[in-house]
C-alpha cells in the first residue's frame, strides 16, 4: 500500500487510538517494574550508581537505563524528564556520550535532577565530544595526533577531514556539542559545588568505581582515540580533595 494513498491515511488515523493504548499499557508496565527494580537495588548495601544511556554497555552493580527499545537494561528512562529516583539515593551517575544527544535547553533540567538524586559528595561523570578539541583537530593544532588517524576507527563509509568535522555536529542524533568551560559552568549553576576535567579511565573522586569506565573503544584503544572527547566530573558538595581514598557508600531506602 502506498504511503500517500487515501486508504493508508485512513488506516493510519484509525490506528492512533490503538497505538496510544499500547503506549499507555507499556508505560504502566514499565513504571511497576521500575519501582520494584529500584526498591530491590536501593535496599542493598554498598555503592549505588546509575548508568544513563547504557546502550550495549551493561554494568554489573549499577542501574542501567536508556530509552525504550534497548535490549538489555534495568528499566527505560528518559533523562529529559524528572528522574524517577528519590532524593540523595545515589553515589554516582555516569553517562558515556549521552549529553550531546539531548537538546541544550533540556540539559539544565537533567543536571538539576542529577544533583537532587546524588548524595552529598556524589559524582556525575559525563563523557562527550569537546567542541574546542574538535576544532583543534580539524585545524591540525594538536601535536599528539592527526585527523587522518581517526580514519582507522571510522565506521561511516567515506572519510575526509570535512566529513569528520561535520559528523561531530550532525551525525548520530547529536543535538549540541559542548565545551568544557560551558558545561562546567552550567553544572555549577545547577547545584554542583565543583566540576573538573579528568583523563579517560581516571577519576578525581573518592569512588574507585568511576575509573576504567570509558569502554566504547575497548581496552586496547590507541592513545589518540579520546582526542575529541572530554571527561567531566561534577561533584555535589562537599567536593573531593585531591588524592582522597575510596569511601564506602551509605544505604538509602527507596522513598515511598
Amino acid at each position: 500500500m502506498k504511503r500517500d494513498s487515501a486508504t493508508y491515511e485512513i488506516l493510519r488515523w484509525a490506528y492512533r487510538p490503538v497505538k496510544h493504548a499500547r503506549q499507555a499499557v507499556g508505560e504502566v508496565f514499565n513504571t511497576a517494574r521500575r519501582k520494584k527494580v529500584l526498591a530491590d537495588y536501593l535496599a542493598r548495601p554498598g555503592f549505588k550508581a546509575l548508568n544513563i544511556g547504557c546502550g550495549t554497555i551493561y554494568m554489573d552493580g549499577w542501574l542501567n537505563t536508556d530509552l525504550a527499545g534497548v535490549s538489555r537494561m534495568d528499566f527505560a528512562m528518559d533523562i529529559t524528564r524528572p528522574l524517577p529516583l528519590p532524593d540523595a539515593s545515589l553515589d554516582a551517575i555516569y553517562g558515556e556520550e549521552v549529553i550531546e544527544h539531548i537538546p541544550r535547553s533540556a540539559v539544565p533540567g537533567f543536571l538539576r535532577e542529577a544533583c537532587r538524586v546524588l548524595r552529598p559528595g556524589g559524582v556525575l561523570r559525563l563523557t562527550t565530544p569537546d567542541v574546542t578539541e574538535i576544532c583543534r583537530i580539524y585545524l591540525g593544532q594538536r601535536d599528539d595526533m592527526r585527523i587522518e588517524d581517526l580514519a582507522k576507527t571510522w565506521l561511516e563509509g567515506e572519510f575526509s577531514k570535512e566529513i569528520w568535522v561535520n559528523a561531530q555536529f550532525q551525525f548520530w542524533g547529536h543535538q549540541f556539542i559542548w565545551s568544557g568551560e560551558l558545561l562546567s559552568k552550567v553544572m555549577r549553576e545547577c547545584g554542583f559545588g565543583d566540576a573538573r576535567r579528568c583523563a579517560p579511565h581516571e577519576t578525581h573522586s573518592s569512588f574507585g568505581q568511576l575509573g576504567e569506565l570509558e569502554r566504547r573503544y575497548g581496552k586496547d584503544a590507541p592513545p589518540w582515540v579520546f582526542a575529541s572527547t572530554m571527561v567531566l566530573e561534577g561533584y555535589k558538595a562537599p567536593a573531593p580533595s585531591a588524592g582522597s581514598s575510596a569511601k564506602s557508600s551509605r544505604d538509602v531506602a527507596l522513598a515511598t
